[in-house]
């Protein structure tokens, strides 16, 4: 992945209020275009198919306003974005639900806003489980599609990833999948 850094053809580009998002791909790639309420571009990332190259810009006017840094930028919908897209074409998703590995099996509660995860993963962490994460798991297939492991426990694993809610959930581990 290369940061190209401040892009001046995002102050160009056209304003779309009705798209916060606007995610296009095709054989020559994917594009993925974050806009602010008044539709101007914030920031771009564009890739391969498969996502295994990708260019990163940012609107030279508008960025700092929403984001103040780069770095703060990575930890909330751009990181996370670059994550989404990676995992695209290798067999894994992030989706929003708590984690935690309980005698060692993952598990994933999956729920609405609101719904209860951050507090069940505090309830979890208090009996002795690990938590993965309160917000924002990653799922992959494991071993990955086509990367010619091959394993007598093959399924899925679940991430923590660096993304918590409101319980501060966010290791850097993982556990084999055993319930939703």
């Amino acid at each position: 992945m290369s940061v190209r850094g401040p892009d001046d053809a995002l102050l160009s580009a056209p304003l779309d209020c009705a798209m916060p998002w606007s995610f296009a791909a095709g054989k020559a790639g994917c594009e993925l275009v974050r806009r602010n309420r008044q539709g101007e571009p914030l920031w771009r990332i564009a890739g391969s198919p498969a996502f295994d190259r990708a260019t990163v810009g940012w609107n030279p006017v508008r960025f700092a306003g929403v984001y103040g840094s780069v770095e703060r930028a990575w930890s909330t919908g751009l990181g996370l974005s670059l994550l989404v897209l990676s995992l695209r074409d290798r067999g894994g998703l992030v989706l929003h639900a708590a984690a935690a590995a309980v005698d060692g099996h993952g598990i994933l509660c999956v729920g609405a806003s609101g719904a209860g995860k951050s507090t069940l993963a505090r309830l979890l962490d208090a009996s002795g489980c690990m938590v993965l994460t309160d917000e924002r798991p990653v799922l992959r297939q494991w071993p990955a599609p086509g990367g010619g492991i091959r394993s007598p426990s093959a399924g899925f694993r679940v991430y923590g990833s660096p993304w918590p809610s409101s319980a501060g959930f966010a290791r850097n581990g993982w556990a084999p999948l055993r319930r939703i």
